[in-house]
């Protein structure tokens, strides 16, 4: 009798062993990092500042972050403050909402699942480290996602039109930090100013998306590692899309997307609208945008109108793509493109009181006259031996010395009815501002 009981024992936790197998199988990849951090506590210390900070991520999916000072290295002091919000799994990070904040943190996940990372300051290591089974590495094999996946993708992973993938670039100009309640962060009496940066969008197949962000002040680049992104609303040839991406420091980076596929254009909002908005456009393959241009810029032409120069059509090449140029002293107007200086301020002798720009095509040096009419603050035009030349200002950035200031911007350069286009950067005293002429002016 006692043997048949004991049987029955073995089989009934057999059994209930194969039901919580079956049932861990049907979990996704997200509920499955999910239940592994569930119930968890874990530290930070930083014996310089003598704080230690503890989160604990809840059952009920609350989270609770609280700091305190330390008496010694055995012994807690008093609680400073503390924190109170909701965390949940998102892709394979912890997307982590406090109390009265609108902002959305995403911290990342150690691999073996023994540290998270609010950013790169803050590294919380887990307190009595358990024994887990996977990796996650390991969990997206088990669930089937490429090394380069970094969720399943679900609901909002049906990809973009191929027409829509490609390279998109845009410039978003200079704003003042806010805090959380969407207020200037003053330090010392001066509000923070975030300095304007061209970003850069590569949206490719199966909801990738690689970014690059490059500071105009300073020229430095940030290259973050691949995200993903995922279509929130399609309709006609409207695609509203949400990308995100994280930066080797953890520091990450969530931006909507609004395209409009008829023009290959999109507004990007940054995650609760604590950026400025501003335009991507989307660049072909020999570096040339796709049409950018509006109607106050210049005539804006259908697909079947552009002429697109290929790589291929070295006469087309030397044509259109100008040459770098040399000049001594400092120039009045000076643009760049492709870190090459291009156009630089000239005169006429016959028209002393013309403003004109000198600019190398094929080896030869062309003087350009600018179209007084078609000008303005944001677009200049100028024309010469059978070219037409408009820049595009989008951006006006700092003094640049001697009365001028940089700008930033596209430009087009049109012979016939072919054309080219790319971005330029450079400076100059056109349309400089009088604080920048009176600098200039000592």
């Amino acid at each position: 009798m006692k043997k048949i009981l004991y049987l029955v024992i073995v089989v009934a936790l057999l059994l209930k062993c194969k039901d919580s197998e079956e049932k861990n199988l049907d979990l996704t990849f997200e509920e499955s990092i999910q239940n592994i951090l569930t119930n968890s506590t874990w530290n930070y210390m930083n014996i310089d500042t003598k704080i230690i900070i503890n989160v604990e991520l809840k059952a009920n999916k609350n989270i609770t972050l609280t700091t305190y000072n330390i008496v010694n290295t055995t012994e807690l002091g008093k609680e400073i403050f503390q924190s109170i919000g909701t965390w949940k799994i998102e892709r394979d990070k912890i997307l982590v909402n406090f109390n009265g904040s609108k902002e959305t943190q995403r911290w990342a996940i150690e691999n073996d699942f023994s540290k998270i990372y609010q950013d790169e300051k803050y590294i919380f290591n887990r307190y009595k480290p358990e024994i887990i089974k996977n990796t996650i590495d390991e969990l997206k094999t088990k669930y089937n996602l490429s090394e380069k996946d970094n969720f399943p993708l679900g609901n909002g992973s049906k990809n973009l039109p191929n027409s829509l993938l490609g390279k998109y670039e845009g410039i978003q100009e200079s704003y003042y930090m806010k805090n959380e309640e969407g207020r200037p962060v003053i330090i010392k009496g001066q509000k923070i100013a975030v300095p304007s940066s061209q970003f850069s969008f590569v949206l490719k197949a199966k909801n990738l998306v690689d970014l690059k962000q490059k500071n105009l002040q300073d020229n430095s680049v940030y290259n973050y590692q691949t995200g993903k992104y995922k279509i929130i609303e399609e309709k006609d040839n409207l695609f509203i899309l949400e990308c995100s991406s994280f930066g080797q420091d953890y520091a990450s980076l969530t931006y909507i997307l609004k395209f409009n596929n008829l023009n290959k254009t999109a507004i990007v909002n940054s995650e609760n609208n604590s950026e400025p908005s501003f335009t991507i456009s989307k660049i072909n393959e020999t570096g040339n945008k796709h049409v950018s241009f509006d109607n106050d810029y210049v005539e804006l032409a259908s697909d079947e109108d552009i002429d697109i120069i290929e790589p291929e059509n070295t006469n087309d090449d030397i044509l259109l793509i100008p040459q770098e140029i040399e000049y001594n002293g400092k120039p009045d107007l000076e643009y760049s493109m492709d870190g090459k200086r291009t156009v630089l301020d000239d005169y006429s002798e016959n028209n002393p009181n013309e403003k004109y720009i000198r600019m190398k095509f094929n080896d030869k040096e062309i003087l350009f006259k600018n179209i007084k009419n078609e000008t303005t603050k944001y677009k200049r035009v100028y024309a010469g031996n059978s070219y037409k030349v408009v820049f595009k200002i989008k951006k006006y950035g700092d003094c640049a010395g001697e009365g001028a200031q940089w700008v930033y911007g596209d430009v087009l350069i049109k012979l016939g009815k072919k054309q080219y286009s790319t971005s330029f950067e450079g400076s100059d005293t056109l349309f400089s501002s009088q604080k920048c002429k009176e600098i200039g002016n000592g």
